[in-house]
Order: structure tokens, then sequence, then C-alpha cells
């Protein structure tokens, strides 16, 4: 009988033993599971709104490259972008609005970013004014009140080069180099160039058209274009006409 208990009492102590280690290793790893839960909990991931400019600057990060301009608000400026946005296929002559996301990197390279970006979605795409305007371009002058322009008279061709992005006004007059800014609006036709204006100050000869461009070149009010032909305006006359040459 005694031999018969003794026998119970072993077998009843091991079991209980048994369930003891089982619930130690399932609290163990219940804690591990949490423990890699609480930790990837983290890692922070964020949303957010990014503005993408129609054109990109050259930049130097690990080497020369071209850098995106962004901002995170319209309003404010413009700042260079040195990482890549994975899944984004630019255009350039667009500008965008995108939902980004931001990914953290986990030891980054001493010269690498500590982010990584993933497109979400791209929010709005726009051609921006001073494309839309169809002023940015290299004119030369074919027609001026009326009159064709002989160039091979002139001692140089006489054109402007319109970069409305930059606001800014070069070319020549027909003998001296000119350099100056313009404002412009789209909507309504405006184009007004800002004088006085830097020139070269080359002698030139009287059958040049200089004096009558730089004239009619303060009276323009505004612009129209049809295909490659560009008209300055004064008071509603087509006073300067221009063909496309690149």
């Amino acid at each position: 009988m005694m031999k018969r208990f003794f026998v119970v009492f072993i077998v009843l102590i091991s079991f209980s033993c048994n369930n003891q280690k089982k619930a130690a290793s399932g609290v163990e790893m219940d804690t591990n599971q949490h423990l890699n839960k609480e930790y990837d909990s983290k890692i922070p991931q964020e949303y957010k709104a990014l503005y993408v400019a129609s054109y990109k600057k050259d930049c130097e990060g690990v080497a020369k490259q071209s850098c995106y301009l962004v901002k995170d608000n319209p309003e404010d400026e413009w700042e260079l972008f040195y990482s890549e946005i994975e899944g984004f296929e630019y255009q350039a002559g667009k500008d965008y609005t995108l939902t980004i996301e931001v990914i953290p990197v986990e030891n980054p390279p001493a010269d690498g970013s500590m982010f990584e970006y993933k497109l979400v979605s791209i929010d709005k795409t726009e051609v921006p004014d001073y494309i839309a305007s169809g002023l940015y371009d290299i004119w030369g002058l074919i027609r001026l009140n009326g009159k064709d322009v002989n160039v091979s008279e002139q001692i140089d061709t006489p054109m402007i080069e319109l970069n409305t992005l930059e606001k800014t006004l070069s070319g020549s007059n027909g003998c001296n180099k000119i350099n100056s800014s313009f404002e412009y609006n789209t909507e309504a036709k405006s184009f007004k160039v800002n004088f006085p204006i830097a020139m070269t100050k080359r002698g030139c000869p009287e059958n040049t058209i200089e004096p009558e461009f730089l004239k009619t070149l303060e009276l323009v009010d505004g612009y129209s274009k049809k295909g490659v032909t560009l008209f300055l305006l004064a008071d509603g006359k087509e006073v300067m006409e221009f063909r496309k040459m690149d």
C-alpha cells in the first residue's frame, strides 16, 4: 500500500513540474512577442503632403546630381531634395502635389539619408504659369510697327530671349545687346518690360532699327501668340512681331 502511494506521489510531482515548465516557457514566449510588437510600434510611420516643382536644379551631395525642388506648404520657399521618391515617375514641366510615406532607415550610412520616401498618391498636377504663358523661348523680330525687318541690314540679329521663370529678358536690338526684367500675366495677356534697360555701348550706324526697337518695346503692354509667332501689343495694336527661333 505504501509502495503504491509513493509511486502516485512521484507521478503527481513530475506532472506538476512539467506544467510549471510549460507555463514558464509560455510566459517567456508571450513576453518576447510583446517586446517585438512594442519595438515595431516604436518605428514611426509618417504620411505627408509634398509639393514638387516643375523643374529640377543641379545640386551636389555625394556626387553632382539633379535635385527635385520641394516644399511642405504652398507658401514656403522651394528647397533642394536630395533623395528619390520610390514609385514616382517625374515629368518636367508639371507641378505636383504628392502624398508620400516617410520611412526611417535603420543604421543609415554616414553619407546617406536617415529616411526613405515612397509615393502613396499623386493628388494634383498642373502646368505652371511660366510654361502656360507660351512666352518662354527665343524670339526673332520679323516685323516692327507694320514694316518687315531686313535682318541683313542689322549688325546683330534683333531678337529677345524671354525667361518667364526668372522674369528676365535678354537679346539684341539689332546693334547692341540688351538685358532687363519684365512682368506678365497669362490670364490678362499683359506684358511690360522694365525700363531703363541694361545695354552695351557699341556705336551703331543710322540704318539700324535700334532707336525704334527700344522706343516701341517701352510702349508694349500686352501680348498674343499664334503658333510659333509672338505679337507684342501697345494699346491693343500689334507693334512687334516675332518668330520662334529654336
